[in-house]
């Protein structure tokens, strides 16, 4: 028997576009995974090139923003008072720490600290664009959200057209001396 082209059977077609979707989902998923670990290890090395307590001292914490449910890496210095208390302050993004300390204990890991920053930067530029690729993805998605209850009432309400006509049109064959069941 041949397969009848006149049918919309999508089936499979849809199919591999959800399965393509779905797979592009995973590996930007995994991407980010990937860089956020990276990123982790780049926090911890940077805690470790520096003195610990003291003020000028860079790091790495994953802050979570108003804009955003997601927490987002950000480079901080601390400050500390006179009080000896110390605090985080964010390094603004678009301004990067010129010179990184070199007197003293901090010359030890200077040069390595700085290409730490300097590959953070590398790092949070890619995160930033696969989480604006995973955003865009869920934008579109949104974008074009199935009401679900308004399509099952289109469909009920097709059906029941479809059924009605169905029979109309097998009445009207019979009427005229057609026997064919439709």
């Amino acid at each position: 028997m041949s397969e009848r082209k006149d049918i919309g059977d999508n089936k499979k077609t849809i199919t591999d576009r959800i399965e393509e979707y779905l797979t592009i989902l995973m590996d930007l998923r995994t991407h980010i995974t990937d860089i956020e670990d990276t990123i982790n290890r780049v926090g911890h090395l940077l805690d470790h090139s520096q003195p610990n307590n003291a003020p000028g001292k860079i790091g790495i914490r994953w802050w979570k923003t108003d804009r955003t449910a997601m927490r987002i890496p950000t480079l901080i210095h601390w400050e500390f008072t006179r009080a000896g208390k110390g605090a985080m302050k964010p390094v603004p993004f678009k301004r990067p720490p010129r010179k990184i300390k070199a007197e003293g204990v901090w010359s030890i890991n200077a040069v390595e600290t700085q290409l730490l920053i300097e590959l953070f930067y590398t790092l949070k530029t890619e995160w930033d664009k696969s989480c604006e690729r995973l955003n865009r993805l869920i934008d579109k998605r949104r974008s074009r959200h199935i009401d679900k209850d308004k399509i099952n009432q289109l469909c009920e309400q097709s059906n029941k057209q479809l059924d009605y006509l169905r029979t109309q049109i097998r009445d009207n064959l019979q009427r005229n001396g057609y026997y064919g069941d439709l």
